[in-house]
């Protein structure tokens, strides 16, 4: 039976006595009246919302009228329901008068508590998927929004949805996502059990492939609720919206195999709008495993979960093994045996959320062909670092193509103006291999350093070190100049790492 709530109920006892004059002269003119200025008066009238509905014999009476046509409301509208009304019950100084009965003012009251209605409302089941609420007209409605959802990622129609009421509370229910009895697939199981010395062992005990496991991202809860009619969603609004994807950016990291191409099949997205989201990417550049780059992935309200036994046989390749050299720099590798992939069959749970594999655990492998790990020695020494050659100075030329007197050429280092006499300073720790001419550098400085890397100093006025020497990081080497192929007084600074030139500026500050 639905609740009933009135709002605005006032009920009133108007008593209306005469005033001793009135006493007095009905006294005078009726001496019979003396005698019933003691008794009580038993006619009532009754109103509804300003309206007089009958009279009564008591103030019983006209509450039970008024109760009676309550429960009749409530009766015939099985909802709960809002009223603005007003109810009074006066007894007048009346001797004689016609009354009505229980039952005519009831009827009376009723049919203006029906004009008196400002809202009705009916039990709804509301869910909520995390903080989106949608109010639905039946329990039937429900387990239509929540098949509906999974629809798209269950090709095979293997689950329906069940919602249960909760053992928690009458007005909550739970939802279960099942799967058909005809297709029954259980989940691999982990069975614990002892060897032949009586160690203990675990085992996985396989089941067929295939999925067995669907459910939802999501926090959904089901409960019951009173709502007006124009609260209630059309299911097929709701569907529209729960399953209605929209586009979210998410981070992918880059496994073995992976190319652009590729990441852009299994997102269905271009191989421009990737570089688009991911600007330091071009269509050429080689991705590294663990790498990870940004795409987008439509997603839907409610996310759907799928776990999926998968067996296939697959080549493997074992992680590298380092060996480390503490004589050697970090910036030094190299392989001592190459890598041999492997040959397996393997078993693994795949997950997936709304299509796209999320995971993938091997639960068990048969080795076909054995794999052989890659080698690799790695020095372990921290590096040179390097400096700035000279203090302040103006960036003119960078590191890369150029026209120079007229002619296209490969900038090798960069180069600071500044006035002839300016101090240079070595870059980083070292030993002087060459200090002297050098055609179109000039007057120049060739450092070599621990690691094997070197620094050149270009277009000097002055050298103030000699071939051999040992200098230390920020030690002065030298003035700058205007001597050489040079278009002014300015330092050319190169960093030279295993044979080739870099780019010092990233490196060294501007």
């Amino acid at each position: 039976m639905s609740r009933i709530t009135k709002h605005g109920k006032k009920m009133r006892l108007a008593y209306i006595t005469a005033t001793a004059l009135t006493c007095a002269v009905l006294a005078v003119a009726f001496p019979w009246f003396k005698g019933l200025d003691n008794r009580e008066y038993n006619y009532y009238v009754v109103e509804y919302n300003g309206e007089v509905v009958g009279a009564v014999g008591s103030v019983e009476e006209a509450e039970k009228a008024y109760l009676d046509a309550r429960q009749q409301l409530v009766s015939n509208s099985d909802s709960k329901v809002y009223l603005d009304d007003n109810f009074t019950v006066t007894e007048k100084a009346q001797i004689v008068g016609s009354k009505d009965s229980v039952e005519v003012v009831q009827d009376r009251i009723y049919n203006l508590m029906s004009n008196a209605v400002i809202d009705v409302q009916k039990e709804v089941y509301v869910v909520d998927i995390d903080g989106l609420v949608i109010t639905l007209d039946s329990l039937e409605d429900v387990t239509a929004l929540l098949n509906a959802s999974m629809k798209a990622f269950d090709e095979n129609a293997l689950f329906h949805a069940e919602v249960l009421a909760s053992n928690d509370r009458c007005d909550t229910f739970v939802y279960n996502l099942v799967m058909a009895e005809t297709d029954m697939q259980g989940a691999p199981t982990v069975m614990v059990g002892e060897d032949e010395t009586g160690a203990i062992v675990e085992t996985v005990q396989i089941g067929k492939d295939g999925v067995f496991s669907m459910n939802f991202k999501e926090n959904i809860t089901i409960a019951t609720s009173y709502a007006s009619n124009d609260e209630v969603w059309d299911i097929n609004e709701a569907i529209s919206t729960v399953t209605k994807e929209t586009e979210e950016k998410e981070i992918y990291e880059v496994v073995s195999g992976d190319t652009l191409s590729a990441i852009s099949k299994k997102f269905d997205l271009t191989i421009e709008q990737i570089i688009a989201m991911n600007d330091y990417l071009k269509d050429s550049d080689y991705l590294h495993v663990g790498d990870q780059i940004v795409v987008t992935v439509p997603k839907p309200e409610i996310s759907v979960i799928v776990e999926e036994q998968q067996s296939y046989t697959e080549n493997y390749d074992l992680p590298i093994k380092y060996v480390y050299n503490e004589k050697k720099y970090t910036t030094y590798s190299e392989t001592l045996e190459e890598a041999v992939s492997g040959v397996r069959d393997v078993v693994a749970i795949v997950t997936y959320e709304n299509g796209v594999e999320t995971g993938r655990e091997i639960i068990q492998e048969t080795i076909i062909e054995e794999a052989k790990a890659a080698v690799i020695e790695v020095g372990t020494k921290t590096p040179p670092t390097y400096i700035k050659p000279i203090s302040g100075g103006r960036l003119t030329s960078r590191y890369g193509w150029r026209t120079i007197f007229g002619e296209r050429d490969f900038h090798k280092g960069v180069d600071w103006a500044c006035p002839v006499g300016t101090t240079v300073r070595a870059s980083s720790s070292g030993k002087v291999i060459k200090a002297g001419w050098g055609g179109s550098y000039g007057y120049y400085v060739l450092i070599e350093h621990a690691d094997g890397s070197r620094t050149r100093y270009a277009h000097l006025s002055k050298i103030l070190v000699k071939k051999g020497q040992k200098v230390k990081q920020g030690e002065k080497i030298a003035k700058t100049g205007n001597t050489g192929r040079s278009t002014g007084p300015h330092i050319h600074f190169e960093i030279i790492i295993n044979g080739s030139t870099v780019n010092p500026l990233k490196y060294v500050d501007k």
